[in-house]
Parts: structure tokens; C-alpha cells; sequence
């Protein structure tokens, strides 16, 4: 067999491997639950009676639930799975997995053409180390949270467009010798296609170029670069890296409306970014707790040694990279493996007020650490196989089994919350999703001593407290002294808008009878007190939300003014079609037919308006014009 044909074979059964485990790994968790805000994202599918035409999917693919920037093939993606909502998981994740299968072998062939080009005499080796690093970029259990968590779909094909970027920069890069031309066309698709493809998937797109550049400062800077290259990356590198850096400075300027509904300063996130990139890679190396989608335990950094570990973190970074940039030929693997994680990060891990914690920002970045550990464990197999070999399976095998391990806790929704419960007993989230699970079956005693003791933890949390009311309320259990804490609460606390729903559940018991110890009116009190609250002040989600409310509490009053004049407020605040046609139905309803059309020519004006491939929501209106004429032409029938 000659050298040519060894290598297909070998290749081709590395491929294989690579699917089977890429797939193996977390087929446990395929007949898992929606988690999170998977069901915000995927049920907009149904907003228009589902997928039926062209227009209602491009409608989907351009909505700007996630992002104000929009990620149609990420929800293009999710259509394939299913046109109509609700569904069910399993199709979802079994593409998850099938894609992230995918990406793995992406990332073979990426590293293959790599060390191919830098090592020319030794095929076996680059295809050794090629495998080895897709395989452990794979099989890794921190993978779980973006492969088994149906919406991080957008970070696997954002990841997918940016593996097949480099790849194809590689291509053009080391190719200058044949052929220029192509060379320079390779390279130049692979910014501007495979950039846009990534982007429109996921934001993280845009940092192709930065990804690029890494890869050609470390791995490729020993292979000289073609004549013009510096002219080449005015446009293509420096120009989109110049508009991150715009960005960036934007949102800086802005930090203070932008951080409003958290609770932490852009300063404060920072300083605990740098743990988190440390937390991160501790956890790379050593995976033992199951992967989890809430981590608000992660304690908030107030100072440099606040807690101390922020310093250390913070030398340890500023180390890294400094050896990094250093020695960035010298030890270009090293120097590959920390610059790509470190810019990997940029968007997700720095100054965007997104939360602190999430393992699925690591989909794309830990291919620089897995390459680093691939290869120096290659290096020690070569030099005492029979010691190494062994070792490293079995590195591998612990991988394995961990993945399986935690992939089936995700296959199973209250096995999953009560592992992340045990292993987060200081997040509130984790802590609440637990109560609602003991809620949800009926084991309400347990679940309110739970919750008592979460309280009692932490008694000034705005949004458990809102919780704890909503569901004392439901079963009839609300004293005098629980509603008056909540009320004690309100003018000073932060409001993020992850509590503003219990306030939805609260109003919903009251209007249906359940929660006989508050009234609508006492409830109106409360959005008011949170409208007056100065940390709503610049969250418009938040204020539309309770002007809303208010709104609704007041019609179910049957009193008009106030009703109106708080949809009029959440309009001014945010117009839209759909409060448009409420007004309308509202004045409808008392006779001003004509307040109605007007507000109906509102409606209409605004839907003019829509975004390019936006649904027109003219059937909607025309719906609505349809009965209020109705109800026009009965009442002058009575009259």
C-alpha cells in the first residue's frame, strides 16, 4: 500500500471515529426537555400560524427575539426541524448533535491541512495530532451545555462558519506558490463568505478576522508570508477588527443605561471575567460537576482583592499573555492555544452586559487549549509509546464516560435540577427552578420549606421574593406579613426582568380566584411602586412590560381611563402594531369608533414600517378593523 492510500485509510477510519464518539457522547440527552429560553426562541415559529410560505419563514429567520442584529440561519435551522409550535426536543437535539458531529471533523481537516503544510515529510504525525485534538475538542463534557441545549445551535453553526473559515484561509495561505490568484480569492472568501455566514448565525461571527489573525501570527509564522499580504489584510482584517473596537467603545460610552438591569457595574464584570476565563479552563481540565445553565452563584468581583482570586486571575491572564505574544513563534502552539481562547472570548467574556457565567462561550475557544494538550501528548507518545498510549486512552476514556454520564442527567429534567440544586446551593436560579419542580409535583410542603430557606438566605432578592409571594398565592397561603415584606422591597431594590413574570403569574391567581388575600387594586400599587423604581428607569423591556400589566389589572377593573392611558404609555415607549390594535379594541369597546379607526391607521403606518423580511401583520389588522365594524354595525342596530 502506498504512502497516498495509507493516508486516506487512516484518515477515513479517524473520521469515523470522530463521528461515533462525536455522536455517542451525548445521544443520552437527545430525548431531553426544552430548557431556559429554548421555548422563547422557538415558539415566535407559531406567532404567524407557523411556517406555511416563503414569507412566513423569512419572517421567523429575520425576528429579533436573541439579537437586535438578527440570526437567520440559526432560526432557519431550527424550521427544518419543525414548522409548527409546540414540538418536541428530540428533533431539535438530534440535529445538535448531528451538527456538532460535523464541526468535529471540520476541525480534523482543519488541523490535518495545517500541520500537512508545516510538516510535509511527516503525514502520520499531523494526522495524529489532527485526530487527537478533534477529539478532544468533541468528546469534552463542557460541550454538553451548547450541544444538549437546543438554541446554542446558533453558537455550533456560528462555530461551524468560522472552523470552515480558517480552513479556507489555510487553504489560500499555503497554496501562494501555484497560484496567487487563488491563492488571494481562498483567503478572501474566507473573511467575507464564511465571516457573514458566522455572523448571521451568531455575533461571535465577527471575530473571524481576529481568529485569523491569531492563526496567522502563531501557527503560520514560519511559513513565509506572500508580498502583499499586508495590503490584503487593510481590508479584510483591520477593517473589521477597526469596527469591533467602534463597538466596543459604543457600548462603553453607554455602560451605564446598557448595565441597568443587572447587578453588577462594567467595572465589576471585568474584574470577575477574569475568574470566569480561569474557572473556565480549570474546568477544562478537570470536568467533574455536571454541566449546568445557571451559574449566578458565581460571586460578583467588587475590587482587585475582592475576593483575592480577582489579582491572581487577573496576573495569571496577563501573563499568559504576554508569554504568549512573546513567543509566539517560538512556541506557537502555546502561544496558538492561549491567544485563540483569549480572543475566542472577546465578545462573549469582556465589556457586553450579558451575564457573567455561561459554559456553551467555550463551544469555539477551548479548540486552542485542546490543540495545546493534543500535541504535547503526541510529543510524550512518541517519545515512551508504551508508557503514553495507555495514559492518554485512558484520559480519553474518562472523557467519554463523563459525557455519557452527564448526558443522560439531561436527558431527564428533574434528575437534571436536582444535580444542579446539590452542586449550586447558592444560586437562586437553580434553587427556584428546584422549588417550581417540587411545586410542579404537587410536594408543596417541600417546596415552601425550600423556598423559606432561600429566603431566609437571602432576604432582600427582589425576584425570589416575587416568586415566593406568587406561588403563596396560588395555594391560598399569603399572610399580611409576606405581602407587606414584598412591598417593603420595592422602591430601592434592582429589578432585572427575570422577575417581572411572577408578577404576570401573581395577577393571573388574583384575576382567577386563587389568591384571596390581594386585590387588583393592591397589585396596581406594586407596578406602580417598580415603575417609580429608579433601576427601571432605562429598561424598556421592563417598563413596556409593566405599563402592560397595569393596563390589563385595569381593565379587568373595568376602568377605562387608566387602561388606556397606560397602553398609550407602553406605546410611546415602544410602538407597536400589536398595542395599536389593543387601543382600538379598547375604544371600540365604549363606542369611539373613531379613536378606534384612528388607532387602527396607526397600526398600519407602523406595519409599513417593518424591518425587511418582517411578517406584515396587515391580516392581523384587517382582522381587527373586521370587528370593530362588526361591533359598530350592531350597536347602531340597537340604537
Amino acid at each position: 500500500m502506498n504512502l497516498e492510500a495509507k493516508t486516506n485509510l487512516t484518515a477515513f477510519a479517524f473520521i469515523l471515529i470522530l463521528i461515533s464518539c462525536s455522536i455517542l457522547a451525548f445521544w443520552p440527552g437527545v430525548n431531553g426537555p426544552f430548557l431556559l429560553d429554548d421555548s422563547t426562541n422557538l415558539s415566535a415559529i407559531q406567532e404567524n400560524g407557523g411556517i406555511k410560505d416563503l414569507t412566513s419563514l423569512l419572517a421567523y429567520a429575520f425576528n429579533d427575539i436573541a439579537s437586535s442584529f438578527g440570526r437567520p440561519i440559526a432560526y432557519l435551522s431550527f424550521t427544518l426541524n419543525s414548522q409548527t409550535w409546540p414540538a418536541e426536543p428530540y428533533a431539535f437535539k438530534h440535529t445538535n448533535i448531528l451538527l456538532h458531529a460535523l464541526n468535529s471533523i471540520i476541525v480534523f481537516a482543519l488541523f490535518f491541512m495545517l500541520f500537512n503544510k508545516i510538516n510535509r515529510q511527516q503525514t502520520q504525525t499531523s494526522l495524529s495530532i489532527a485526530f487527537l485534538t478533534a477529539l478532544l475538542w468533541a468528546i469534552h463534557p463542557i460541550q454538553i451545555s451548547t450541544v444538549l441545549y437546543v438554541v446554542q445551535r446558533m453558537s455550533e453553526l456560528s462555530a461551524l462558519f468560522i472552523f470552515a473559515g480558517v480552513l479556507t484561509y489555510i487553504h489560500g495561505r499555503t497554496n501562494f506558490s501555484h497560484n496567487s490568484g487563488a491563492a488571494y480569492t481562498w483567503m478572501s472568501c474566507s473573511i467575507t463568505v464564511f465571516g457573514l455566514l458566522a455572523f448571521l448565525s451568531k455575533e461571535n461571527g465577527v471575530l473571524l478576522p481576529l481568529l485569523v489573525l491569531v492563526v496567522e501570527f502563531t501557527l503560520l509564522s514560519k511559513i513565509q508570508r506572500p508580498k502583499y499580504w499586508r495590503y490584503w489584510a487593510i481590508p479584510f482584517i483591520a477593517s473589521p477588527l477597526t469596527v469591533i473596537a467602534v463597538y466596543f467603545s459604543i457600548v462603553i460610552n453607554d455602560s451605564t443605561a446598557s448595565y441597568i438591569s443587572r447587578d453588577f457595574t462594567l467595572y465589576e464584570r471585568l474584574l470577575t471575567q477574569a475568574r470566569v476565563l480561569i474557572d473556565y479552563l480549570y474546568y477544562f481540565v478537570w470536568p467533574t460537576q455536571t454541566p449546568s445553565l445557571y451559574h449566578d452563584d458565581f460571586s460578583i468581583s467588587k475590587g482587585l482583592f475582592q475576593p483575592l482570586t480577582t489579582l491572581l486571575s487577573l496576573t495569571v491572564i496577563i501573563a499568559l499573555l504576554w508569554f504568549a505574544i512573546r513567543n509566539r513563534s517560538k512556541h506557537s502552539i502555546i502561544s496558538f492555544a492561549i491567544l485563540w481562547f483569549f480572543a475566542a472570548h472577546l465578545l462573549e467574556s469582556t465589556i457586553l452586559p450579558l451575564e457573567i457565567y455561561f459554559e456553551h462561550r467555550n463551544y469555539t475557544a477551548l479548540l486552542g487549549p485542546a490543540l495545546a494538550l493534543a500535541y504535547y501528548s503526541h510529543k510524550l507518545i512518541q517519545r515512551k509509546p508504551s508508557i503514553y498510549i495507555p495514559s492518554t486512552a485512558f484520559i480519553f476514556i474518562c472523557l467519554m464516560v463523563l459525557s455519557l454520564k452527564h448526558s443522560t442527567s439531561w436527558n431527564n429534567e428533574q434528575q437534571l435540577i436536582n444535580e444542579w440544586a446539590q452542586q449550586h446551593p447558592e444560586s437562586l436560579r437553580t434553587q427556584r427552578q428546584y422549588v417550581n419542580s417540587l411545586y410542579k409535583a404537587d410536594e408543596n410542603e417541600a417546596a415552601m420549606q425550600h423556598l423559606q430557606e432561600i429566603l431566609n438566605t437571602y432576604p432582600t432578592h427582589l425576584s425570589t421574593k416575587m416568586f415566593h409571594v406568587a406561588i403563596l398565592c396560588r395555594l391560598n397561603r399569603l399572610t399580611r406579613d409576606d405581602f407587606f415584606a414584598l412591598i417593603k422591597l420595592l422602591p430601592s431594590a434592582r429589578i432585572g426582568n427575570s422577575g417581572l413574570p411572577s408578577l404576570n403569574t401573581l395577577f393571573e391567581n388574583i384575576r382567577d380566584g386563587y389568591c384571596k388575600q390581594i386585590s387588583l387594586q393592591s397589585l396596581e400599587k406594586i407596578v406602580d411602586t417598580l415603575l417609580g423604581n429608579k433601576s427601571i428607569e432605562h429598561n424598556i423591556k421592563g417598563k413596556v412590560y409593566l405599563y402592560r400589566l397595569k393596563s390589563e389589572i385595569n381593565f379587568h377593573l373595568r376602568r377605562f381611563e387608566p387602561t388606556s392611558k397606560a397602553l398609550k404609555k407602553a406605546f410611546d415607549i415602544a410602538p407597536s402594531v400589536d398595542i395599536a390594535i389593543r387601543l382600538a379594541h379598547l375604544h371600540s369597546g365604549i363606542g369611539d369608533f373613531n379613536s378606534a379607526a384612528q388607532h387602527l391607521k396607526t397600526a398600519t403606518a407602523i406595519d409599513k414600517l417593518r424591518p425587511p423580511f418582517a411578517l406584515s401583520q396587515q391580516q392581523k389588522i384587517s382582522q381587527a378593523r373586521t370587528e370593530i365594524a362588526l361591533r359598530q354595525a350592531n350597536q347602531s342596530k340597537q340604537q
